[in-house]
């Protein structure tokens, strides 16, 4: 790399250029005054200049601003050389855009690695440009897509009060055009298998109602919080003094409180192994009988099942029987997770914000870039749900009319950050912008010494104003 060094004294130029030669190997260019400097850097800029601020003439502060005035100025890293008496005249110099500054006397050491970390950024930077090109690829292509996908029909409201689906890819189109053809025949059993927060109740739903006013009941049961000893009162029903505790007119089991409409067991894979024989006689006969019951009942009933594990893993494992499952799974659906629908998460962010934002009375009309890079990138492991949580949040916390990467600061501290003294970045994901990596970093260290900037800025080896300025706390 080419350095330009700016120094008015003879000794501490010639050891300074020197060391940045020889060992550090760059190549050196070196002037005592810094209107010589100037009209050489106008003619052919270097990336990074150092330079002394207390000069005659024309000092370092007067040098900085035309540099970065210039049209290379934003591409040059610019390091200032300051005594200790001059620390405020060095804050104004950050605040004019100087990457860093060293006190005098410059030890070698100090000077290795305020260069290395310009050089470091110097490259995060050139990434994060492609990062930011990225991001407005992807914001046209969503743009595009989303024109495109008017063809479908977006939006099915109020399937769940409050609920909506967006449909912003085609394998999302496809499963709502399976739907559509399950919901003709209540004959078909469905498993939906996908990860918790997919939407698979919803997907359940809508097989249930398709595009009418369905007024047939839905019924649920979570198979995961029932406990074994009640599954089978629960599903079936009781008759009077069935067992200890028993109602004094029995109950209705959930299959009957679902005749002629749908019941969906949600969890399937958790359904005890002792009750799994037992509904795949009352599936394949269409009746059963209540416990204690000698009265046969006949059903007339949809089902449907949802579960976030694989049921063909339990199967192979012993701990789902393999006649229940191949019953169950006549139509079979998977709702793949949101991080495998990247497409579609930024038309479906707007989506949710929207309606959130007019539900809570907020301002909220769209989305800028390096957010919508974040919510791309972010690893969803709660999928949509946890999507509509985090817009939410923000909904709770803010009221503006774009949503930016600094309303998201909390999620960037979940997906990175493990406790308070560690910090964990995902390698695997495309890219992380500059300035939230910096901002990662400071606020972790920030807790680690308990708000003390000055501590926090000596464990970073920067000075306290560019702290300050990587934490965000002005």
């Amino acid at each position: 790399m080419r350095i330009l060094v700016v120094d008015d004294d003879f000794d501490s130029l010639d050891a300074l250029s020197g060391f940045l030669r020889d060992p550090l190997d760059y190549e050196v260019s070196s002037f005592r005054n810094c209107e010589k400097a100037y009209e050489v850097y106008q003619e052919n800029p270097f990336p990074l200049v150092i330079s002394d601020i207390k000069m005659p003439g024309m000092n370092g502060i007067d040098l900085l601003r035309k540099i970065k005035n210039s049209p290379a100025g934003p591409e040059t890293d610019v390091i200032l050389l300051t005594g200790f008496g001059e620390l405020q005249t060095c804050m104004e110099a950050l605040r004019e855009g100087a990457s860093d500054y060293l006190l005098k006397p410059v030890y070698v050491h100090q000077l290795d690695q305020v260069i290395r970390r310009v050089i470091e950024k110097r490259k995060l930077n050139s990434e994060l440009l492609e990062a930011k090109e990225q991001i407005k690829q992807q914001y046209e292509t969503n743009k595009k897509t989303s024109l495109e996908l008017n063809q479908f029909k977006k939006i099915f409201s109020d399937l769940i009060e409050g609920e909506k689906i967006g449909i912003f890819s085609d394998k999302m189109k496809d499963i709502i055009d399976i739907s559509k053809k399950l919901h003709k025949d209540r004959s078909i059993p469905v498993l939906i298998e996908g990860e918790t927060g997919t939407g698979k109740e919803v997907i359940a739903r809508l097989i249930h109602q398709g595009q009418n006013d369905e007024i047939r009941p839905f019924i649920t049961i979570n198979c995961a919080a029932i406990s074994p000893s009640l599954f089978e009162s629960e599903l079936f029903g009781y008759e009077k003094g069935a067992f200890t505790g028993a109602g004094q007119d029995g109950s209705s089991g959930k299959l009957e409180l679902a005749q002629n409409g749908t019941i969906f067991l949600d969890e399937i894979g958790d359904m005890p192994l002792e009750m799994q024989p037992k509904l795949l006689r009352a599936i394949q006969e269409k009746e059963i009988y209540r416990v204690g019951g000698k009265k046969k009942i006949k059903l007339d009933v949809r089902l449907i099942c949802a579960t976030n594990q694989s049921l063909q893993t339990k199967v192979d494992k012993n701990q789902f029987r393999s006649d229940l499952f191949y019953r169950i799974n006549s139509g079979y659906l998977f709702i793949p997770p949101l991080r495998e629908r990247k497409q579609a998460i930024a038309p479906l962010s707007r989506m949710l914000l929207l309606d959130l934002s007019r539900q809570k009375n907020k301002k909220f009309e769209s989305i800028d870039r390096e957010a919508i890079f974040l919510l791309e990138n972010y690893p969803w492991p709660g999928n949509v749900r946890e999507l509509k949580n985090t817009l939410e949040r923000v909904c709770l916390l803010y009221d503006e009319k774009i949503l930016k990467i600094e309303h998201l600061n909390f999620l960037i501290m979940s997906s990175y950050a493990t406790d308070h003294n560690k910090l964990t970045i995902d390698l695997d994901r495309e890219s992380f912008p500059l300035k939230e990596f910096e901002y990662l970093i400071a606020t972790k260290v920030h807790r680690k010494f308990d708000g003390n900037i000055n501590q926090a800025a000596r464990f970073l080896n920067v000075a306290w104003a560019t702290f300050v300025k990587m934490a965000r706390l002005k």
